[in-house]
């Protein structure tokens, strides 16, 4: 009944302590929540529930969550992967995909917080785009995607941005 609820907080707490869980899984109603147009949080943490449980390789499902024609399931795993991924998952994220991101969820706050979180996990100043990347989230007319910007920036610790970082704390 968690799993349908009306809030969703709701949905995403009750995905996450399944996570937590062993034995059998509702994978097919957890399955059901990567469709959720709601709140971008229940779709993130249905596709870590899939990856926890599922049958199928959690690299693999994130590998062919990014490559789905849908935004909403690129979006849970770019989601996912800035969430729970390791290394080796972080490395699925490249140029191009972050930047048809941007130009797709151009006016979806939580869709560009989520990449301005993973900023913090694929982060590498010697790749260029990532830098122009911290430029243009920079500029996002939402505050809470410069807020995650700021916290990832934070977590990197990359000293180059520390005046823009004590230019916004004022």
């Amino acid at each position: 009944a968690l799993l349908d609820h009306a809030s969703g907080e709701i949905r995403v707490k009750a995905l996450q302590v399944l996570q937590l869980q062993q034995g059998q899984m509702p994978l097919e109603r957890i399955g059901h929540l990567l469709d959720d147009d709601d709140v971008l949080a229940v779709r993130v943490e249905a596709l870590q529930a899939l990856c926890v449980h599922g049958e199928e390789d959690a690299h693999q499902r994130l590998q062919a969550a990014l490559a789905s024609p849908s935004r909403s399931l690129r979006s849970a795993a770019v989601g996912c992967i800035a969430e729970y991924g390791d290394e080796q998952e972080q490395a699925l994220v490249d140029e191009s995909m972050v930047r048809a991101l941007l130009v797709e969820s151009a006016e979806d706050e939580p869709e560009l917080m989520q990449v301005a979180r993973l900023l913090a996990r694929i982060y590498d100043p010697t790749r260029t785009w990532v830098k122009e990347l911290v430029e243009e989230l920079s500029a996002s007319r939402y505050p809470g995607v410069v807020r995650q910007l700021i916290e990832s920036l934070g977590e990197v610790g990359d000293e180059a941005h520390l005046p823009w970082l004590a230019d916004r704390l004022d």
